[in-house]
């Protein structure tokens, strides 16, 4: 039998973990003033950009994402050591649903007077159920005034709900978090946020207020000091066009901001497209100073097993940089094949969470 490859999140919080446990000895014998604030992992980007199923690739586990499933509220990954892995969902409630009480930052959504409440979701100790319980979370944030027991699987509310057929959600979005507790051998203590993405036409004159309220959460995520950005950019679109870019540079944030290209497989042929893109990866145009990332996922009609999706959505993902006329050996763009991949990724923001808890 071959040894077990550490997992996603083992991967990336690899240095950090080095740092953090040091500094956990250091605060042992006494030397409290070590103490510092962790790091946190904010990924954004416009809307279809792939940026669900980078966090997901990053993380090495399953995210809800597809033309049917958008994300409609934050989502913050909590990693931890522990002998075993599970995963522990909840839903935290800050604000409350209150349509006859309009929020100029987040419409039909007041701040609640009380603490932050956090209410118990789905216990998981199986990857492999991670994509429904996230879905079937945020449909319950999106119905708030619905017993949570009608969501989650395997209840008998949920069973009765569904039975009824189809239900039309109560809002369109919630400023409400979904929280993610994964402990398991090897993860360090790492935060890490998926937010909506962003888009610059709503599909009907109904859903234009959301254009702003998903850049207000963005904004509000961004804007923490201690946040490292990845900023998702599809390669299917002019880089100029990125509303999630323009609006990380008005936060002045840019410092803070690793660029993933996404969809290469989908650039198109003009003159033009080719010519930005090259730009950027001759650091000529768009520069961020943390540099860009370059990442092929697998599409809605890829045929690969749950058990081994991430192992061979790698092996996919290699195998394009390998053969496509651009990426491959004597191509033009062959030269920067070490930004490329999933796993490239990976070890970079291990460097760079180290880096930042160092820093601190």
């Amino acid at each position: 039998m071959r040894p077990l490859e550490p997992d996603g999140l083992a991967i990336v919080g690899r240095d950090a973990k080095r740092l953090i446990d040091a500094i956990e000895k250091l605060k042992q014998v006494g030397l409290q003033s070590v103490d510092i604030e962790l790091p946190e992992l904010v990924l954004v980007g416009d809307q279809s950009a792939g940026k669900s199923s980078l966090m997901g690739a990053i993380a090495e586990i399953n995210l809800p994402k597809g033309q049917s499933m958008c994300t409609r509220c934050p989502t913050n990954i909590k990693t931890s050591q522990a002998d075993t892995w599970r995963c522990i969902v909840s839903l935290q409630l800050s604000y409350v649903h209150q349509k006859t009480r309009p929020n100029v930052e987040f419409p039909g959504w007041v701040q609640s007077d009380r603490p932050m409440e956090t209410k118990a979701f789905m216990t998981i100790t199986h990857k492999a159920h991670l994509e429904q319980a996230l879905q079937m979370a945020q449909i319950a944030l999106l119905n708030p005034s619905q017993d949570v027991k009608c969501f989650i699987p395997g209840t008998q509310e949920y069973k009765q709900r569904h039975s009824t057929g189809p239900h039309a959600d109560e809002a369109k979005f919630s400023p409400n978090v979904i929280a993610v507790e994964i402990c398991g051998p090897g993860l360090p203590h790492l935060s890490f946020y998926d937010l909506p993405g962003l888009f610059q036409a709503a599909e009907d004159i109904k859903q234009e207020y959301l254009i702003k309220v998903f850049e207000s959460l963005t904004r509000k995520y961004i804007s923490h000091r201690n946040t490292l950005i990845i900023c998702t950019i599809t390669m299917q679109n002019d880089p100029g066009l990125s509303r999630t870019k323009a609006v990380i540079g008005h936060s002045k944030a840019e410092h803070r901001c690793i660029g993933v290209l996404t969809m290469p497989d989908r650039l198109q042929t003009s003159a033009t497209a080719h010519s930005d893109y090259d730009n950027i990866f001759k650091k000529k145009k768009f520069v961020l100073p943390l540099g860009y990332f370059v990442t092929k996922q697998p599409g809605a009609d890829a045929n690969l097993q749950l058990e081994t999706y991430h192992e061979d959505a790698k092996k996919q993902e290699m195998g394009f940089f390998d053969t496509d006329p651009l990426w491959r050996e004597g191509g033009q763009w062959h030269p920067y094949r070490d930004i490329c991949g999933t796993e490239a990724i990976q070890k970079y923001l291990s460097k760079q969470f180290a880096s930042l808890i160092w820093n601190r």
